[in-house]
């Protein structure tokens, strides 16, 4: 039987180039997941700015190199507001507002995802 030679170094470098798309992956979410949230604060209702203020995001891996990411908004009410039905008279913003912002964003979530996928 004969030996392969260099694997190890060939092992290292494909270990290298999975932790770096697993790296880039993270960072392409949490791009996205940034600007989906900023896009839904702006058309988020205002009262007294709790709503707005509540909004969050996260990225998150299954322990598996899988990542997800997260938007949303911590207030009690958040899905109240974001329910209401569209003939409500909002003084700022409108219903709907995190869905909104992901639909209109879907182009430009790609766009982040890709970039993010290329290694560098």
């Amino acid at each position: 039987m004969s030996e392969v030679r260099g694997l190890s170094a060939v092992l290292q470098k494909l270990n290298k180039t999975i932790a770096d798309i697993e790296l880039h992956t993270k960072e392409g979410l949490t791009e996205a997941a940034l600007v989906v949230k900023a896009d839904s604060v702006k058309g988020t209702p205002i009262d007294t700015g709790n709503l707005r203020g509540s909004a969050f995001h996260l990225v998150e891996e299954d322990g598996k190199h899988k990542f997800s990411a997260i938007v949303g908004y911590t207030a009690n009410y958040a899905l109240w507001v974001h329910e209401m039905p569209a003939h409500y008279n909002f003084n700022s913003g409108s219903n709907k507002f995190l869905e909104k912002a992901l639909l209109k964003n879907q182009g430009r979530i790609l766009q982040i995802l890709v970039k993010h996928a290329k290694l560098k």
